[in-house]
């Protein structure tokens, strides 16, 4: 720990560069098959904003009916790759996805962004395939950690996943055993204990329009409002879970715990000149702020 302060200290000591663009972004990333409609995307947006936890936050809504988690990355055993989903919506040799379109327009203004969150509704698609399942978890976190790297600078990505149900008055209705569902549902639940920036929600006990789908034919507000009410349960958990932190120099993930990881970000926060690195707040990226991380540190969390 002391090594990795003092090299810090004398690499940025001289730096002390105006931080680039006017505005700072948090993008958040809502996607999935049928179920994550709009009014998915706008009840998280609803719950992100009430929450006041982030200053410029961005919803980037992309869904596509029907499509297995194949159709973003596919591949076994480890061996995966990118597909077409994943180039329409996230990254494309060409930068033509959706979520580069975005970054382009932020960066073209003189602003900087980040990724601040990831809302997933899918997997009913898969639910009906054991093949599938097994590489369920595996594809997701791949997906997840491409998107971290390629436009986070490698650093974690807080989601929510739902796990997904049927309506259960409509069972014999299902294509597959119960079970085989269940596995799915199981699955969904330990991607996310297992992981440090992970939540699962549960769509189980939500009305449902027909085998799949959130909804209620008689709402006046239209039928798939209530999926609205669903995207803002889930925008508040998250951002009770993953929004700011309770002391300053929490910065990575695991959160609420201040350790060495914290230091290595703040480093390279500073040194790509991140807004998040200006601790003092005076819009300048000095040797002022490393002093103020490091204060923030010494005082730990409550």
């Amino acid at each position: 720990m002391h090594t990795l302060v003092a090299i810090l200290l004398s690499t940025v000591w001289n730096i002390g560069q105006p931080a680039p663009g006017r505005e700072h972004f948090d993008i958040f990333l809502v996607s999935g098959q049928s179920n994550a409609k709009v009014e998915y995307a706008e009840g998280i947006r609803r719950a992100i904003e009430d929450s006041h936890g982030w200053t410029n936050p961005i919803i980037l809504h992309q869904n596509h009916s029907g499509q297995p988690m194949k159709r973003w990355i596919d591949g076994v055993n480890g061996n995966y790759f990118f597909n077409n989903l994943f180039f329409a919506d996230f990254w494309s040799t060409h930068h033509t996805s959706g979520l580069e379109t975005l970054i382009r327009s932020i960066r073209e203004n003189g602003d900087t962004f980040s990724i601040a969150g990831f809302f997933w509704f899918q997997g009913e698609s898969d639910s009906g395939f054991y093949g599938e399942i097994l590489e369920y978890d595996d594809r997701f976190r791949f997906m997840l950690d491409q998107i971290s790297l390629l436009h986070n600078r490698g650093r974690p990505v807080p989601f929510v996943i739902t796990a997904v149900d049927y309506n259960h008055d409509l069972e014999d209705q299902l294509e597959h055993p119960v079970k085989l569902f269940n596995f799915m549902r199981q699955t969904q639940f330990q991607l996310a204990s297992e992981s440090p920036v992970g939540l699962a929600s549960d769509s189980r006990g939500w009305p449902r329009l027909d085998l799949w789908h959130i909804g209620d034919q008689s709402d006046p507000n239209g039928q798939y409002y209530l999926l609205n009410d669903f995207g803002y349960e889930q925008g508040t958990l998250f951002a009770e879970a993953f929004g700011p932190p309770p002391c300053p120099a929490d910065i990575s993930a695991p959160f609420r715990i201040l350790d060495s990881n914290d230091v290595q970000y703040f480093y390279r926060l500073y040194l790509s000149l991140d807004p998040s690195a200006d601790f003092t707040g005076d819009g300048v990226i000095d040797f002022f702020d490393v002093a103020a991380f490091f204060g923030a540190f010494e005082l730990g969390c409550p």
